[in-house]
């Protein structure tokens, strides 16, 4: 009998501390999962929330994440001035974009400190200008549209810019103890200077040392070019481009517009749906978006301004740098996040007394991509909000296939024989069809190409 009732007690103590091991295990469980919802409630609510919620419609779009803005400000060529074994200047010429985009991503920070502490621009003469764009150590960057320089600093630093002018090419050089920056202006034609001095320089020769020239040219410096834009950019190695096919991520039919609508935060449940011809129609308030059987999408505000994309407004007005941000933010938000390999860059800006227009388009390879339905997006600014944009939803994917192309001196002479002192540019044409390559064009008009 002692032996059964000590095996009772033994039993007994072993079920109380399974039992109590039971319940550290169900604590430790529940503290774990306490700490995963706060973690990722911290995520989520630092996570950007590009549209939509209470807090996007008083403040505007979330600020992106780390790198986001200075990578839309990245140029689609990029050349570099290198200073020679015999003291004369050699050049790298880049229009690769994740070529550019490596090597922007170093240029960045001292561009942005130069644009920040810049002195008052003094006008400079053309000789002076292209003394600029062959200055050594330098880079002359290329954002193939004319570029704010109120955006490009807003989306560098994150602040405002004593500088005003739209460029379309900007070079940034070492002179004296400090950094220099030229460019033209594109509504005078007038040509410009500011002077950053006592700013490091190290930052661009650090990110500059190591890199090896490819003979790139400005056609001034060619008199084989002589019949060319001056400052168009002759790289050596375009004999060939690659060959990408194209699809429309979006598709057709209510489904894919609703997807469109998850990417606005416009709810499916709040909203009636119709079709008109080859569109799906969605009616949110008084609010319309519309889809076709193409992949184009066109947002209009109703009368009522529901404000569903508000952009920020300082005192009593909405400034270039903020208007042009939040509509970034919506195209990489729709049309950015559906292109593949494309990237979107901005490629006009239309200012009224009281509005802004805002296009963006496609680049692939670094070359612009020219749709027949306009641009990849398109926005309307007025009174602090996005009243209407249109969308071309179109995918790229680089095929092992490439072009051949015309040799640049060739391409150039059956151009300039037509359109002299135009600029000699690539350029992918989308008209629809499911595969696109590069050619030559200037003002629109493409070379034909060899055989």
């Amino acid at each position: 009998m002692s032996n059964m009732g000590n095996n009772m007690e033994h039993n007994t103590a072993k079920k109380r501390r399974a039992i109590e091991l039971g319940k550290d295990l169900l604590i430790l469980l529940l503290c774990c999962s306490a700490l995963l919802l706060a973690i990722r409630g911290q995520l989520f609510s630092s996570a950007p929330r590009l549209f939509g919620g209470q807090d996007s419609r008083q403040t505007g779009t979330a600020e992106p994440a780390v790198g986001v803005q200075a990578d839309a400000a990245c140029p689609l060529r990029l050349a570099v001035n290198l200073t020679g074994a015999n003291g004369e200047t050699a050049r790298l010429g880049l229009q690769d974009d994740a070529a550019c985009q490596a090597l922007f991503q170093q240029l960045a920070a001292p561009l942005a400190e130069a644009l920040s502490a810049a002195d008052a621009p003094e006008q400079i003469s053309r000789q002076q200008w292209e003394q600029a764009l062959s200055a050594a150590p330098g880079v002359v960057l290329d954002f193939q549209s004319p570029m704010p320089l109120p955006v490009l600093v807003h989306w560098l630093a994150g602040e405002d810019a004593g500088l005003t002018a739209q460029t379309r090419r900007l070079a940034l050089y070492v002179q004296g103890d400090g950094l220099a920056l030229c460019w033209r202006d594109e509504s005078s034609g007038d040509y410009f200077r500011a002077r950053a001095q006592g700013v490091n320089t190290r930052a661009l020769t650090d990110a500059l040392s190591g890199l090896a020239p490819n003979g790139a040219q400005f056609a001034f410096e060619n008199p084989d070019y002589d019949r060319l834009d001056p400052d168009t950019l002759i790289l050596p190695q375009t004999t060939s481009m690659p060959v990408y096919s194209v699809s429309d991520p979006m598709g057709d039919g209510r489904d894919s517009l609703e997807t469109l609508m998850g990417y606005l935060n416009i709810s499916a449940d709040a909203s009636n749906f119709y079709s008109a011809g080859s569109e799906q129609v969605a009616r949110s308030e008084s609010d319309s978006l519309r889809l076709s059987q193409s992949g184009f999408a066109i947002y209009e505000a109703g009368e009522a301004r529901s404000g569903r994309f508000p952009v920020p407004v300082r005192g009593d007005q909405t400034t270039l740098a903020d208007g042009v941000e939040a509509c970034r933010r919506l195209a990489a938000a729709t049309a950015g996040l559906q292109c593949g390999q494309a990237r979107l860059y901005l490629s006009g800006i239309t200012q009224g007394e009281d509005s802004l227009e805002v296009c963006f388009d496609y680049s692939l390879s670094g070359a612009p991509v020219q749709l027949s339905s306009g641009h990849a997006a398109r926005f309307w600014v007025s009174q602090g909000q996005i009243v209407k944009f249109e969308l071309s939803f179109r995918s790229y994917a680089k095929q092992e296939s490439t072009a051949a192309l015309l040799p640049p001196r060739q391409a150039a002479a059956a151009l300039a024989a037509e359109h002299p002192g135009h600029e000699l540019l690539l350029v992918y044409g989308d008209t629809g069809s499911d595969a696109v390559s590069a050619d030559w064009a200037a003002a629109g008009i493409t070379a034909q190409k060899e055989g």
